[in-house]
């Protein structure tokens, strides 16, 4: 099989999880609920992981069950010193300019965060787009139309010449029933579906042989 295009996850997938990024990203959700939305922080824990897993995202679930300011929160949990946490990645820029197909960043956070974060890793010009949050909604990952919204914006119309990376099961599994070839990044648990997996980003040609895509 030949795949025609790449979809990268950003979060645990670009970078890895040791950075510690996505874990301030976390506290910062936290924060915003408390600080902006004058939620009672006892509530805020449970009431995140219920959102997350009936809407996909925090974010998508206070959409639609609070008055939320889009871009407030957004720029609020993402206004991030990036350079504590990344650094430019030579070693991530020579694998994906390996790959001669079109690669583009699928992610649930929005496309100012994708930025700054390829920015850092010094990977900007390596993609053909992002595909963000705001792009997809009112669904995101691991729903099934997130995904037929991002083959529709990538102009592909067929899931089995496209592969997709992501650290989440849940995601991974969405993509695979639609027929995409998943690579599950990093040492999350596994979900419905076995997917072939690597340690970091940077071992994909172990899955994908650059011969053979």
């Amino acid at each position: 099989m030949k795949y025609t295009t790449l979809f990268f996850d950003l979060d645990e997938t670009l970078y890895p999880t040791g950075s510690g990024l996505w874990q301030i990203v976390t506290e910062r959700i936290s924060a915003y609920m408390i600080e902006r939305m004058g939620l009672d922080a006892a509530i805020v824990p449970e009431l995140r992981n219920r959102l997350f897993t009936t809407y996909g995202t925090t974010f998508g679930g206070l959409r639609r069950e609070f008055e939320l300011d889009d871009q407030d929160f957004l720029h609020y949990v993402h206004d991030l010193p990036l350079s504590d946490h990344l650094r430019p990645d030579p070693e991530l820029r020579r694998m994906l300019q390996a790959y001669p197909q079109e690669k583009w960043i699928f992610t649930n956070a929005d496309a100012g965060h994708a930025r700054r974060i390829i920015q850092v890793l010094g990977i900007d010009d390596c993609f053909k787009g992002i595909i963000d949050i705001l792009d997809i909604e009112p669904h995101s990952k691991p729903h099934p139309n997130a995904y037929h919204t991002a083959l529709q914006m990538a102009g592909k119309d067929d899931p089995t010449q496209c592969v997709f990376m992501d650290d989440r099961s849940p995601n991974l599994d969405s993509a695979s029933q639609l027929g995409f070839f998943t690579v599950q990044v990093g040492s999350h648990p596994q979900g419905e579906i076995a997917h072939p997996r690597i340690p970091v980003i940077t071992d994909l040609p172990d899955i994908l042989p650059l011969e053979s895509v």
